[in-house]
């Protein structure tokens, strides 16, 4: 994968008003109109400007494909020692799958291996490429047991009381299982304080020292910077410019930039887009314009529609052709905004109430438009 440049493809952006597509077909009665529930519309676009999509354009970054390009994530109820209808060829994101860092470390100088194994063993057989999301703090590390989200435990959004306990977990990690992880997310959804308690500066520092551990166990690993989610600009934007910042100053010791796209719940593509600009657009006013900072990797590492939120939004439920046009329409859309590497959130046992977009053996249409993705 060839690394292109944030700057110049905003630079359009900068220079025009976005304009977003409508989600909504406009209705001759205007009266009834505004008293009919909103429907997504499953196949709109981002929006377009002359020269091709707004955003990371694709004159930017030339024809050519990440191999990661069409990602997944599997949950943890499918059968992965059976085979798929979902083929492989990208990476497969490692997460909610019990491996987290208080799974595997539970106790000081203590790892588990026997799940992690298996998970890894699943999605090498699968034929994807393991994409290991490192964190969660076991409450033993933790410098403040009373931050994280009672689902995930004490302590699981808390910095390390040590910086030594989080670097024996990722070099125990990276050295056992070297090439076999083609790369890492350092932490899931830091801008929200349900996975991290501590500041933006402190997420750096341990992106930092993770990037440089795994670098030494396998060299040719991507390492991604913690993941923030987009459709909240609020929490994204208070946490991404003074974490950008500290990495910078600390040398950019990272390959890429992880977001997650989930527009509002009754949103659709065309949200996404504008979504993915906005962060795009911090990005660029958080960095110099030389800097190296704008020329890394972008990862969606999960992205679906209809979930419900932010606040009282509700979510909606699309049919299996409705959730073939958005798939197809979503890596498209990655594809001309320079995503290079796009993580369907989620590959299931049976249909997941939250998401929108189921994508199991029932979804048949779904299923063969994930698959008719390129690489």
């Amino acid at each position: 994968m060839s690394k292109r440049p944030l700057l110049a493809a905003l630079v359009a952006v900068a220079a025009s008003t976005a304009v977003v597509v409508s989600l909504i077909a406009p209705s001759a009665d205007a009266s009834v109109a505004a008293k009919r529930k909103p429907r997504p519309n499953p196949i709109g676009a981002v929006a377009k400007k002359p020269g091709g999509l707004s955003g990371l354009a694709a004159l930017q970054r030339g024809k050519t494909t990440s191999p990661y390009f069409r990602s997944i994530e599997v949950a943890p109820e499918v059968d992965m020692s059976q085979p798929l209808p979902i083929t492989g060829g990208g990476m497969a994101r490692i997460w909610d799958l019990g491996v987290a860092w208080k799974d595997v470390n539970p106790a000081p100088g203590v790892f588990v291996w026997d799940n992690l194994d298996r998970r890894i063993a699943d999605v090498e057989r699968a034929g994807f490429h393991p994409f290991m999301v490192l964190g969660l703090t076991p409450t033993w590390a933790a410098a403040n047991p009373t931050l994280g989200d009672p689902r995930w435990g004490a302590g699981t959004a808390s910095p390390p009381a040590q910086m030594s306990y989080w670097t024996d977990y990722v070099n125990a990690v990276s050295a056992r299982y070297t090439t076999r992880i083609a790369g890492y997310e350092v932490w899931n959804e830091a801008n929200l304080k349900t996975f991290w308690g501590g500041t933006p500066q402190q997420m750096a520092d341990l992106t930092t020292a993770a990037y440089n551990v795994i670098k030494a166990n396998n060299p040719n690993a991507i390492v991604s910077a913690a993941s923030v989610t987009t459709r909240l600009h609020g929490p994204m934007k208070a946490f991404v410019p003074l974490y950008v910042q500290t990495l910078a100053t600390q040398g950019y010791k990272y390959d890429a930039y992880a977001i997650h796209t989930y527009p509002a719940g009754d949103q659709g593509p065309p949200a996404r887009g504008a979504d993915i600009l906005y962060w795009e657009g911090t990005i660029i006013g958080s960095l110099p314009s030389n800097s190296p900072g704008l020329n890394k990797y972008i990862f969606d590492t999960e992205v679906n529609y209809g979930v419900p939120g932010p606040g009282t939004i509700p979510g909606h439920q699309y049919s299996d052709a409705e959730g073939a046009a958005l798939i197809t329409q979503t890596y498209q859309d990655s594809k001309a905004l320079g995503v290079d590497a796009t993580f369907w959130y989620l590959y299931t046992a049976k249909p997941f109430s939250l998401l929108g977009v189921q994508l199991y053996s029932g979804t048949p249409a779904s299923i063969a438009a994930f698959n008719e993705i390129g690489p």
